[in-house]
């Protein structure tokens, strides 16, 4: 695997992946490129163009939102094109985080979701990410008493539901998988998790099924996950990675099966890891890469598997349509082998080298049709492969 020299980070004392951490209200850089560029594999462009964003997720829809990217706003005045056809989503926001957009790589919004008119948030929006399902979507809510709820979103038709009550936190970084036919046996449908989480009957009236798996993290103690399909519904926490007690584990996402989960693990910004383990009580957990951040799982077209990754942690400072030479870091992939109902050393096998992708950090993981990746923080961007 190919190495940066020299990794242009924000030293930050807590955690580096959220943009909660990073300096509100960015001034614009001068001289940044705004436009696109190209590099050997494809196409870079810019988004919101010259200001910060964070939360990058690429779209799991091939249909209607291909190759666009879900993101979180700051305060002050947006950098995007607003169709006609959305008169209420003005560039000035005078309110940090009052809102999710989706753009287009022709920087055009597609989709938003604007606190209090689409979703009942007293205060800011935080950690949206895509689920594993192209029609919904992740993210967090601060209440009028600075609690933090979770929530989903349905992109078609509109609509926000929330999940959890005032048990989250502002690094909680919630993922959402949803599957196919629910289980056969017998559920109580009013049956709850506990913890603020809503009921079985709840969970089937918005998404339509219980096959549904919500993950999130407790920053300082682990990362936790419901199984709305299980016969007895709970709370589980998955077992942290030997040694690293002291370490802050966030941003899991859950496999495409919805039986695993690829997390950050990292103590600061020198000491960055991902894990990838089983959504059970008693699982092991399986180092990714050293120097891994961000991984996101995607299955190739011919049904393998693989984990995208940036080779840097924390925050990307620098125009990546400028800066295209490796210095800022990676986009890899790695191939893996999933067998979980084996023995420990044969649940989780890497195949081959990891693949670089792009000479270039990309945070927000590889569209399903393997066609564009987005990144996010400092500067905004969508990549297109040729």
């Amino acid at each position: 695997m190919k190495r940066t020299a020299a990794f242009l980070l924000v030293s930050i004392l807590l955690p580096a992946f959220r943009c909660s951490q990073f300096p509100y209200q960015p001034e614009p850089e001068p001289g940044v490129t705004t436009g696109s560029a190209a590099t050997a594999e494809g196409t870079i462009y810019a988004i919101n163009s010259g200001r910060q964003i964070c939360n990058p997720s690429i779209s799991q829809d091939t249909v209607n939102l291909k190759g666009c990217m879900l993101w979180l706003n700051f305060a002050d005045t947006l950098a995007v094109d607003v169709p006609d056809s959305f008169p209420l989503y003005t560039k000035k926001t005078d309110v940090q985080h009052d809102r999710l957009t989706i753009t287009d790589r022709t920087n055009t919004v597609r989709w938003y979701m604007i606190k209090p008119a689409d979703v009942p948030v007293d205060k800011e929006i935080q950690d949206p990410e895509w689920s594993t399902h192209p029609n919904f979507l992740a993210f967090l809510g601060k209440d009028a008493a600075n609690k933090w709820d979770g929530y989903a979103a349905k992109i078609a038709p509109k609509a926000a539901f929330k999940f959890n009550e005032d048990s989250l936190t502002e690094f909680s970084t919630p993922h959402i998988w949803i599957g196919g036919t629910p289980a056969s046996f017998e559920r109580d449908s009013g049956e709850t998790p506990g913890s603020g989480f809503a009921t079985r009957a709840e969970i089937i009236g918005f998404f339509g099924t219980d096959s549904v798996r919500i993950a999130w993290s407790i920053l300082t103690t682990g990362i936790y996950f419901v199984d709305y399909s299980a016969a007895n519904l709970q709370v589980t926490m998955i077992p942290r990675p030997a040694g690293k007690d002291d370490y802050y584990l966030e941003s899991g996402l859950i496999s495409p099966d919805g039986r695993w989960i690829a997390y950050n693990c990292y103590q600061n910004l020198e000491q960055i890891e991902a894990y990838a383990q089983q959504l059970t009580a008693d699982s092991r957990p399986f180092l990714i890469e050293p120097r891994a951040a961000d991984p996101h799982w995607w299955r190739h077209p011919d049904g393998r598997l693989f984990i995208v990754y940036s080779t840097t942690g924390g925050v990307t400072k620098g125009d990546l349509a400028a800066i295209t030479d490796g210095s800022l870091g990676y986009t890899m992939k790695q191939e893996v082998r999933l067998f979980p109902e084996g023995p420990a050393y044969m649940q989780f096998e890497k195949i081959n080298q990891p693949q670089e992708l792009v000479n270039l950090p990309f945070k927000g993981g590889l569209s399903p049709d393997g066609f564009s990746l987005c990144t996010g923080y400092e500067f905004a961007f969508i990549y297109n492969f040729n």
